[in-house]
């Protein structure tokens, strides 16, 4: 979140909520290797979505939580 990049990780329940609402990435069952290669894969083909979720990301860490 900090370096403006969109997440990709693993889909426990505070880890999805975390994501979901800043909209800055994809929980994914990390069991599921094809769950992972697809939310990349996603990032990937659309570089703006992927910048626009890291910029989401940062605006939220910086705003909603205290990380230090």
């Amino acid at each position: 979140m900090e370096a403006e990049l969109p997440g990709v990780g693993p889909g426990y329940e505070e880890i999805t909520t975390i994501i979901e609402e800043a909209d800055c990435g994809f929980a994914v069952d990390t069991a599921e290797t094809e769950a992972i290669v697809d939310a990349i894969a996603s990032l990937l083909k659309d570089p703006k979505k992927a910048t626009d979720m890291g910029m989401r990301g940062k605006e939220a860490l910086e705003l909603t939580y205290d990380y230090r």
